[in-house]
């Protein structure tokens, strides 16, 4: 079993956190730090610590599996279309135009 010796960042308590109770997070693309997520036994609350190279190094070492995250990306459908962003007198006209439709079929 594989424990690290630490400060909670939340209560200043001298902690163990063992690994088997942790997730280590790293990113897709590889960086020389990464994010230890776990529940401080002395205080009760989920922290969150920084992991940098040296001790990172040591953890894939001894066969920690880290969980890669990569950045959340929107699908093309959901990006702003190209062009300038609409302006209020954009917006004005657009109510302009629907002022005399009843209804609106989007499948005709």
């Amino acid at each position: 079993m594989v424990d690290i010796l630490m400060i909670c960042p939340r209560c200043g308590g001298e902690i163990t956190v063992y690994m088997d109770r942790a997730v280590l997070r790293v990113d897709v693309e590889p960086r020389p730090m990464a994010e230890l997520l776990y529940r401080c036994p002395a205080c009760g609350q989920p922290s969150v610590s920084t992991v940098h190279s040296a001790l990172l190094a040591q953890l894939l070492l001894v066969g920690v599996v880290p969980v890669a995250l990569a950045e959340p990306r929107l699908d093309r459908a959901d990006l702003p279309p190209a062009g300038p962003p609409f302006t209020r007198e954009d917006v004005l006209s657009w109510h302009e135009q629907l002022d005399g439709v009843d209804t609106v079929a989007p499948w005709e």
